[in-house]
């Protein structure tokens, strides 16, 4: 075990009590990168440390694909209406840091763990234990490198998982990897269950699910390189981000923003193909004063609490300040279909 390893190894021990039972935590509506690094964390305690841990999230599972990975994999996730924080010792925080906004930990409640590869929080530094790496692009292979490292062997389902959780985040290691990225995604690969991640990959969808694609893809404009959009309410706040994936993809379009509107918020996805673009920095700028986000370089996420206004309203001001920042304020409006 490397020497850096060797310490957080040790300085998690310190924190771990086999005795006492530990939450672990995701990011709300969780994603297979934030549900693999759980799966995988939770493995990696209980078979070095026997410590016994739950895995709870918060908002839904509503992306077809991560449906199928739960189903398929028999990963064993609790609704956070379901947790009691009073019967359990150990909070972990997996892919997700302390009042970022995008989890359901409660105010009242300091996690004693934290795993991510999102930007250091000033609250995470007075978290006990944390390991966050800010270059790595998926949480699942900062996890895999745990196991790895302590000569734990993976088995073929959580390898499954850990494979897909890379590949998700860093969009098969073309996003925003590092070479821990692809030396753990090609670790993974001869254990994967290929028949499983197949299911996975190509599930069956809903006709409402086409029906949000139809209105997001006609109510799209192109600004010069940026292209903005919304679907509109959506009972599934992960089509958000899938609507945003597949408009990078249009020839000549550097910038996406989507939006969408969840339950009393505003939720929105960036995404760029420029390799310095800072995409979590701008979506801070956008939801200034009025949210919470973050993300990578080439990804962002956030959310904007209604509190009253109209829905035009906010997304009116959500699309002028993204599209001042990318530069097609001034661009004319060109309909995508």
């Amino acid at each position: 075990m490397s020497d850096t390893q060797n310490k957080k190894t040790a300085a998690l021990e310190k924190i771990l009590d086999p005795s006492k039972r530990m939450l672990i935590l995701t990011h709300d509506n969780p994603d297979p990168d934030a549900i693999a690094a759980s799966l995988g964390f939770q493995y990696f305690v209980k078979s070095r440390y026997q410590q016994e841990a739950r895995i709870a999230f918060g908002g839904i599972v509503g992306r077809a694909e991560n449906q199928a990975m739960i189903q398929h994999l028999k990963i064993p996730l609790m609704p956070i209406e379901q947790v009691n924080f009073q019967d359990f010792f150990l909070v972990a925080l997996i892919d997700t840091q302390p009042r970022t906004g995008n989890n359901s930990l409660p105010s009242s409640v300091m996690p004693d763990i934290v795993l991510d590869h999102h930007p250091l929080r000033d609250e995470t530094k007075k978290v006990p234990f944390y390991d966050v790496r800010e270059r790595v692009g998926s949480c699942s292979a900062i996890v895999t490198s745990y196991l790895r490292e302590a000569e734990i062997p993976i088995q073929p389902r959580l390898a499954t998982a850990l494979y897909y959780g890379i590949k998700s985040d860093t969009q098969d290691l073309g996003r925003g990897s590092s070479n821990l990225d692809v030396q753990n995604y090609m670790y993974l690969f001869p254990m994967v269950q290929r028949e499983l991640l197949n299911r996975i990959l190509h599930p069956k969808v809903s006709p409402e699910y086409f029906k949000l694609l139809n209105r997001a893809f006609k109510r799209a404009r192109i600004h010069g390189s940026a292209l903005i959009t919304g679907v509109g309410r959506t009972p599934n706040p992960d089509i958000v981000a899938e609507i945003a994936d597949m408009l990078l993809r249009h020839k000549g379009v550097e910038w996406v923003m989507v939006t969408g509107t969840y339950q009393k918020s505003i939720i929105l996805s960036l995404r760029t193909s420029d390799l310095s673009g800072e995409a979590g920095a701008l979506a801070q700028s956008v939801v200034r004063n009025i949210g919470k986000a973050g993300g990578h370089g080439m990804s962002a996420g956030g959310k904007v609490d209604l509190n009253g206004q109209t829905i035009r309203s906010v997304e009116d001001l959500l699309q002028d300040r993204f599209l001042k920042k990318v530069g097609g304020i001034n661009q004319p409006a060109e309909a995508l279909v």
